[in-house]
């Protein structure tokens, strides 16, 4: 069965999250519990996989709460590809030179980029650490044993990314800087907390391309972009590519 998502016309829009789940009773896929979840991830596309019937409902309904939206086949809305990770970015003319972690190089001419994203993003990481603590026990009459433990937990994490889209493969790259990552460009180290320094790049990275091919986080120096999860940055880019119409490759 084909299914369609609701696309915002325009990132500035906005609307109540209480509007959002009067206007979700025209349908059944989208429960009250779901606009919660929809309101915070607001960044492009409002709500995706419904069917054609009830997309136009609900498109109709956030109509009438002064919320036009955008109907589209999820089919022709891009999916983004898997993403290379480089350390170190120099720009040297007409060309981009990535280097990765191990030292391997790649030229990239600044003919085949095609958009650019760039945000802070807050990742959940699944961590685990071990733990080793004497237990005499309760009913202990000899020496305490050595007991060792596996403890798992969840840590949420602050990331600058700075994303390439090329016409060419692999067409997608991206710099990271965070607790366990530093970008380098034109060899300065940049660190998560070297606003300056990213944002010295990230202007730099924007004299690459029109302002139409960029995301928000380059449309004003005051402007500094967050985003809640990593879901949420994705679906901005993939708003702003289906806005542009790129020939972008869709992943099976």
């Amino acid at each position: 069965m084909k299914t369609f998502s609701l696309l915002q016309l325009s990132l500035d829009q906005k609307i109540d999250r209480r509007d959002l789940e009067d206007a979700s009773r025209s349908v059944t896929s989208v429960s009250r519990p779901d606009c919660a979840m929809l309101h915070r991830q607001l960044f492009g596309i409002v709500v995706s996989n419904l069917p054609e019937d009830e997309a136009q409902a609900f498109q109709a309904e956030l109509s009438q709460r002064n919320f036009p939206t955008l109907m589209v086949a999820d089919s022709d809305l891009p999916l983004l590809q898997d993403s290379f990770q480089i350390q170190r970015i120099e720009l040297q003319e007409e060309n981009l030179v990535f280097t990765d972690s191990i030292g391997h190089s790649r030229i990239r001419p600044v003919a085949e980029l095609e958009f650019l994203a760039a945000g802070v993003v807050s990742r959940l990481h699944f961590k685990s650490v071990w733990n080793q603590h004497l237990d005499s026990g309760i009913e202990s009459h000899g020496a305490a044993r050595l007991v060792t433990e596996h403890e798992l937990y969840e840590e949420s994490e602050m990331e600058f990314r700075l994303d390439f889209f090329f016409s060419t493969s692999p067409e997608r790259q991206h710099a990271s800087a965070c607790a366990e990552s530093t970008i380098y460009y034109q060899e300065a180290p940049l660190r998560l907390g070297d606003t300056d320094g990213l944002r010295e790049l990230a202007t730099a990275m924007a004299g690459l391309l029109p302002a139409e091919r960029l995301s928000s986080y380059f449309r004003s120096h005051a402007s500094h972009p967050s985003y809640r999860t990593l879901r949420n940055y994705q679906n901005e880019i993939r708003w702003y590519l289906h806005g542009l119409e790129m020939p972008v490759s869709v992943s099976c």
